[in-house]
């Protein structure tokens, strides 16, 4: 074959996978709940709003899984603020162990020799570790911001019991 038709047949089929959205889009809540569940992961609330949806979970290990995805494909929020209280209203967060951590994926396209996979990630979420034994209800409070001047919306504010499943 023609090598310059070679290339240019390689440059449009990159251009074409280039162009492709491989994040997972969610039609509704449950299809969101079913992404996010990991083994282990005990689901507490799940909710959507007309920019999210959010579900939360308490991983099993002293952390609060707060999962959340914009529905739109283009966002109009620059940051988002979580907070998680005990019944007192302080604080949840274990300040001895690390920071909170994202909630990670990864999903491959395998594609036919000479191309290599292509490998794409996201994040679903945060992972907040909370004061080791706590158990009781906790307030979750999740605010997004415009990034223009302090225009702070509330998402999501509840309170959830976090003591174990019967």
């Amino acid at each position: 074959m023609n090598p310059i038709l070679s290339a240019l047949a390689v440059a449009g089929f990159c251009l074409i996978l280039a162009s492709c959205d491989f994040e997972p889009k969610f039609r509704n809540l449950s299809a969101w709940e079913k992404h996010t569940a990991r083994p282990g992961f005990r689901l507490l609330d799940s909710s959507q709003t007309d920019d999210y949806f959010i579900s939360v979970y308490d991983t099993g290990k002293d952390e609060i899984a707060f999962c959340y995805r914009w529905k739109s494909a283009n966002p109009a929020t620059a940051a988002q603020d979580l907070g998680i209280w005990d019944v007192h209203k302080v604080e949840l967060s274990d300040h001895n162990r690390a920071n909170l951590t994202d909630l990670n994926w990864r999903r491959s396209i395998w594609l036919p020799p000479p191309f290599s996979p292509i490998t794409t990630g996201g994040s679903d979420g945060i992972i907040y570790p909370i004061r080791p034994g706590y158990r009781g209800k906790i307030w979750i409070s999740f605010r997004d911001d415009d990034g223009l001047g302090g225009n702070t919306r509330t998402i999501f504010e509840k309170w959830i019991d976090l003591n174990p499943a019967p």
